[in-house]
């Protein structure tokens, strides 16, 4: 019974690997549409000095919040989350205490410039993928 088995088994993947697989090729003929540049990226993030509740740069805090901002007060169904991150240094208490500090500066300002205090949510990364330099020192908004 066994042996039918594997001779069934064999014989129909031998003749899957011999039949000819047809790829089809996109139609060149359709438009295709693509990203055009120069665009404007949203970041998702803004960056923290070490060991601070101080952005990196005012100004850039600013710019990127500003498309946020213009979201959140034009659709007040949605919601964010502010995701206070700190970095290698110090120990996971430390960390995830200055993550909520640094989220809750970002709620500040978010709720200084018109957004809903039911529209945000704070928490904190604490040392939370803080080895990926992009993560660290950051509050990261997530909708």
């Amino acid at each position: 019974m066994y042996k039918h088995l594997i001779v069934i088994s064999l014989t129909c993947l031998a003749s899957a690997c011999a039949s000819n697989v047809q790829i089809n090729q996109p139609d060149k003929s359709k438009t295709e549409f693509m990203a055009k540049k120069p665009y404007n990226a949203i970041y998702h993030h803004v960056e923290f000095k070490f060991d601070s509740v101080e952005p990196e740069s005012r100004e850039l805090m600013q710019k990127t919040l500003k498309h946020h901002i213009d979201h959140l007060t034009s659709n007040p169904s949605h919601t964010v989350l502010l995701q206070g991150a700190g970095d290698d240094a110090g120990s996971f208490n430390y960390n995830y205490t200055l993550g909520l500090e640094r989220a809750s500066f970002i709620k500040e300002y978010l709720l200084n410039n018109g957004v809903d205090v039911s529209q945000i949510k704070v928490s904190s990364a604490s040392k939370a993928n803080s080895n990926l330099k992009s993560y660290a020192r950051t509050v990261h908004l997530a909708y």
